[in-house]
């Protein structure tokens, strides 16, 4: 299933526009799609009753696509995978024991076409449901440490770099510092956060964040 390409030079004028005017840095854009196994990708059945659903997806030049379900809940043995047509990156298996229900999104994996791949029962297929709504088209600076141009605002002029000298009675901490892909409205940007833990210091992962983007 082919997802087609946002217009990048529009894009590209946009995220110009906010360069310049201190916006949050816009890493990438949704597709609305309408993907399901009732009606796309392949079905293969086998003799020891197992069912495998496949589906090919490709969002030409996409640095990374990530997947957007507005509907996923699995059968107690139902696995879901998502991996690389090299299968250098897998994730998943996704379970009911590890989802929410209703609406998730798998993370985006890198490239610009992925294999979306479901394990189940046949017994258990009817119980199924997946419904994905977007496609998240990773344009630009995915997993990049090296490109200057990394985001739209700069620190400002009080804030200390947590990586000079100025920062070394903080070095621990620095390691609580995540990468946040936020969604607004069809757009998706690279934000920050801190992972902090709590007087219980049982390591519930909380993150906190201060639209720092």
């Amino acid at each position: 299933s082919s997802i087609e390409k946002p217009d990048i030079y529009l894009i590209n004028q946009e995220d110009s526009i906010a360069a310049i005017s201190d916006l949050p840095y816009r890493v990438g854009v949704c597709k609305a799609v309408n993907i399901s196994p009732e009606k796309d990708g392949i079905i293969n059945r086998y003799a020891d009753g197992s069912i495998i659903w496949r589906i090919y997806l490709k969002a030409e030049d996409a640095q990374a696509i990530g997947l957007g379900f507005s509907n996923l809940n699995l059968p107690d043995e139902a696995k879901l995978y998502v991996y690389t047509l090299d299968k250098k990156y897998i994730y998943g298996a996704f379970t009911k024991h590890n989802l929410s229900e209703g609406a998730f999104v798998i993370r985006p994996i890198p490239g610009d076409e992925c294999i979306l791949e479901l394990n189940v029962p046949s017994e258990q297929l009817s119980l199924t449901q997946i419904e994905i709504d977007e496609i998240i088209y990773i344009y630009r600076n995915f997993e990049d440490v090296s490109s200057i141009h990394k985001k739209s605002t700069v620190s400002g002029a009080c804030e200390v770099n947590i990586s000079c000298n100025e920062g070394d009675a903080w070095q621990n901490q620095k390691r609580s510092v995540v990468k946040l892909l936020t969604k607004v409205a069809s757009n998706v940007y690279f934000c920050s956060g801190s992972i902090v833990n709590n007087t219980a210091q049982d390591f519930t992962p909380y993150i906190l964040t201060a639209a720092h983007c």
